[in-house]
């Protein structure tokens, strides 16, 4: 699956992601995932800005419903 996802935002730069939906290793905000208590979860950042996702996401070659559903911050994945 070498095929990249780019997207073109309004300051006219192209960001490059492995997929369009799915979360990815290479997404991961390494500084803001160690300030998690839960080791399980993650923060990733894609165009839209952060949010958070179970590691057991991350390359699964499926969609992550963190990523394309509403961002709204579930309060129960920080402890």
């Amino acid at each position: 699956m070498s095929k990249k996802y780019l997207k073109t935002v309004k300051d006219k730069s192209v960001i490059t992601y492995p997929s369009e939906y799915g979360s990815h290793a290479s997404m991961v905000d390494k500084e803001k995932t160690e300030n998690l208590v839960n080791k399980d979860i993650v923060c990733c950042v894609d165009d839209n800005g952060p949010y958070l996702t179970h590691r057991k996401n991350l390359d699964s070659g499926l969609a992550d419903p963190r990523r394309y559903a509403n961002r709204i911050i579930d309060e129960a994945m920080w402890v």
